[in-house]
């Protein structure tokens, strides 16, 4: 019942984002592509199954060869928040569920330590932001409160490494930032560090081990997506501009080995994407890889033992195209 009742509350709130968001922006709903040629290399798509409801601008984090989904925006609008946690077990290709998240939420940030699952930060009705902070421990299916993140926003990127968790960027109320907080989680202390040069929201945040990376999103509005990647040392506490991406986008999602970053989908405005292209660290060079199956955004993307997985997303911006989709991209063998 309070899910209706939320939803109907925000009717006259959508409608005049909406009316406005089409008189500024009335003509972008073409998607400016990289124009690159797609170098395959035996890079597949597999079918997995699918997700069990329908949702998008959720989180994704892997423990114990267990991929977990949270929060998001769900059917049978695309103005519900949801607490829905779901697992997928990489052994079993089964899905089930867990304890729902204490909070509903969407554009999250999810990490892990490859023990507990971290929740930090997102949106409950519209863009109302949360500086809340919770762990979800798999073993007990109990989730525990944390300290709450400086800073409060949502539509971060949320990175683990080394015993930390790194919050960067996202947006409170529409306005985008450049925030870079840690939690330690042996002291359970927070930490301002150097901010990200760039402020920005909808962006994507990974790492390959070493360093985290920044990227994507926008400043502005979503009709001004960026091209812009960032790499943050934890050790020196400094930031490098490293090569854009072949494209403007935010809204996407992306995944990192050792050696490369992946990034699939996302959208321009009105439009969104097929694209999936790879980033060579050693060799600050991007190639375009196999296409996504159709165009979305505000998908997730989680490396795990047997590949990339791609969960969801939407085909069009602001519609009511849920994909289900599970798609593992297949890496080839290093040689």
């Amino acid at each position: 019942m309070w899910e209706i009742i939320i939803w109907l509350i925000s009717i006259p709130f959508i409608i005049l984002f909406h009316i406005n968001e089409f008189i500024e922006n009335p003509n972008r709903d073409s998607l400016i592509g990289s124009q690159s040629e797609i170098i395959q290399e035996n890079y597949h798509w597999d079918y997995l199954k699918e997700l069990t409801s329908d949702r998008y601008e959720f989180g994704a984090a892997v423990s114990d060869d267990k991929i977990y989904l949270i929060g998001g925006l769900a059917a049978p609008t695309v103005y519900l928040p949801s607490s829905k946690v779901e697992v997928y077990n990489l052994k079993t290709n089964q899905w089930q569920k867990a304890k729902d998240a204490p909070i509903i939420v969407h554009h999250p940030g999810v990490t892990s330590d490859g023990e507990k699952i971290y929740l930090i930060g997102g949106n409950g009705i519209r863009i109302i932001s949360y500086s809340s902070a919770y762990a979800y421990d798999p073993k007990k299916d109990q989730w525990d409160k944390l300290d709450d993140m400086p800073t409060k926003r949502a539509a971060l990127g949320l990175v683990y490494l080394n015993g930390r968790i790194y919050a960067i960027g996202g947006a409170d109320n529409k306005v985008a930032l450049k925030s870079n907080e840690a939690y330690n989680i042996s002291s359970k202390k927070w930490e301002a560090l150097k901010e990200m040069p760039t402020p920005r929201e909808h962006l994507v945040a990974v790492t390959n081990g070493e360093k985290i990376y920044a990227l994507g999103g926008y400043k502005d509005t979503r009709f001004n997506a960026l091209k812009t990647l960032e790499s943050y040392d934890p050790k020196t506490n400094e930031w490098q501009t490293l090569k854009d991406l072949p494209l403007p986008i935010s809204g996407f999602a992306a995944a990192a080995t050792p050696d490369s970053i992946f990034i699939f989908g996302g959208q321009q405005g009105w439009a969104d994407s097929e694209e999936v292209h790879e980033y060579i660290i050693a060799e600050d060079r991007w190639v375009r890889r196999l296409n996504l199956p159709s165009p979305r955004y505000a998908l997730v993307a989680v490396t795990a033992s047997d590949g990339i997985h791609v969960f969801g997303g939407n085909e069009v911006v602001g519609g009511y195209q849920f994909l289900r989709d599970h798609l593992l991209l297949k890496l080839p063998p290093k040689i």
